[in-house]
């Protein structure tokens, strides 16, 4: 059961067991989203303002390395899979993930940027959002599946 207050009305959710665990995990994905796309902020500007590098060259090489933190971390902690003989298989799955949400990320980067006037960093946030929430349904039912 769940109590949640909006404007000092209270609201009574019933929640099954199965779904406490899938809000877990996607409070679990959430929170490793927050720290990665962090990371990809602070990778992102470093290459582009000190770096002088391209903003999207930049953005590539910020979500590589926040892909190999949030895949370890998101196996281990959000969908709690100790099973490692099915991590290349995962890997895969994942990279391949990574690859499509990385175009899209980069299409939407450079859309917001170069259409909508966006500065790079919001942008880029606001793209990680959209990748966030794709994300954490495919590799649900995809990458960490419990099925076999």
């Amino acid at each position: 059961m769940l109590l949640i207050t909006v404007n000092h009305d209270t609201i009574l959710l019933l929640i099954s067991p199965s779904m406490k665990v899938r809000h877990s995990q996607f409070i679990k994905y959430g929170i490793i989203g927050i720290v990665t796309t962090g990371l990809e902020l602070v990778i992102l500007f470093m290459l582009t303002e000190h770096r002088h590098w391209w903003y999207l060259y930049s953005s590539i090489i910020a979500y590589a390395i926040g892909f190999c933190l949030s895949f370890i971390s998101r196996k281990l902690w959000a969908f709690k899979d100790y099973n490692f003989k099915k991590i290349v298989k995962q890997f895969g799955y994942y990279s391949l993930i990574l690859l499509i949400t990385v175009i899209i990320n980069s299409a939407a980067l450079l859309y917001l940027v170069e259409r909508w006037h966006f500065h790079y960093l919001p942008a880029q946030f606001l793209a990680g959002l959209a990748i966030g929430w794709i994300g954490f349904f495919v590799n649900e039912k995809i990458t960490f599946s419990k099925k076999e």
